[in-house]
């Protein structure tokens, strides 16, 4: 009977480290991929800037490169009519 309990104790004990390892391992994945989503939407807006500064200068409009880096406004004006 002793044997017993001290066996279960055990298991206990080993399933709650197992689902604490469990749950460390799911909160890193979590982070993990935040930090990979972050980075997508950075690049994938850093591309859609560079495309309006290269549309902007082609079009000899450059006087508003600089404009727009400082005005949200203007900034989403222009994506919207460069449909970016």
């Amino acid at each position: 009977m002793k044997k017993n309990r001290e066996m279960g104790a055990k298991f206990m004990l080993l399933e709650e480290l197992i689902k604490s390892a469990e749950k460390k391992a799911g909160a890193e994945g979590l982070d993990k991929g935040r930090m990979e989503g972050i980075s997508k939407e950075r690049s994938e807006e850093q591309n859609r800037y560079s495309g309006l500064i290269l549309r902007l200068a082609k079009d000899g409009r450059s006087d508003l490169i600089v404009k727009a880096a400082s005005d949200a406004h203007l900034l989403d004006a222009l994506y919207q009519e460069y449909k970016l």
